[in-house]
């Protein structure tokens, strides 16, 4: 029990130290999922989450070239 109420901190968005912003999330019953919203111009399908086991889903986003930020 003590793990499971430990998974927000590997399950959901974060962002590291060096500003790369990760995303997890447990879907067990989609065939496919993509990360989208304002920082990409609501482009659904720029940033597809890739299938993990057990029915989690995990997308990557390495910092802004330009500027070093988050995206």
């Amino acid at each position: 029990m003590c793990k499971f109420s430990e998974s927000y901190l590997d399950m959901g968005c974060h962002v590291g130290a060096d500003n790369t912003f990760v995303c997890r999330q447990w879907i067990p019953g989609a065939q496919e999922a993509w990360l989208f919203g304002d920082f990409n111009s609501w482009n659904k399908y720029q940033f597809p989450l890739k299938k993990l086991t057990h029915g989690k889903w995990e997308v990557t986003l390495k910092p802004d070239e330009k500027t070093g930020k988050c995206r």
